[in-house]
């Protein structure tokens, strides 16, 4: 018997949670270690991530992003983020559509997810 507390159909979110679920903690320590460099450089840097698909790419980027805010503090935002979705934009044109949403990210302030 259905339970009229649960929703149907139940859909999992895609959105990054920020945080490491994982017993050893790598992706923590990982971003810690890139949110120090970042913090510490004193010229401008690009800093690229590879990995499969569903290893937590975007999920490192937030808690990159989480460290480097509690290190300036929240209220400076000193540092500004953007996570560009290659998989749900495969079929658009590339350069187009990568500069639409961030000019689109840039004017909102609102994340991209």
């Amino acid at each position: 018997m259905e339970s009229k507390d649960h929703k149907y159909p139940r859909l999992i979110s895609n959105r990054p949670c920020n945080k490491d679920l994982f017993e050893g903690k790598a992706h923590d320590k990982l971003a810690k270690a890139i949110a120090d460099v970042i913090s510490s450089d004193e010229k401008p840097s690009m800093i690229g991530i590879d990995g499969g698909w569903g290893s937590g790419k975007s999920n490192l980027v937030g808690m990159v992003s989480d460290h480097l805010n509690a290190i300036c503090g929240e209220e400076e935002k000193k540092y500004h983020f953007f996570t560009y979705d290659v998989w749900g934009h495969q079929n658009d044109l590339p350069r187009r559509s990568i500069l639409e949403k961030l000019t689109t990210d840039l004017v909102s302030g609102d994340p991209p997810f």
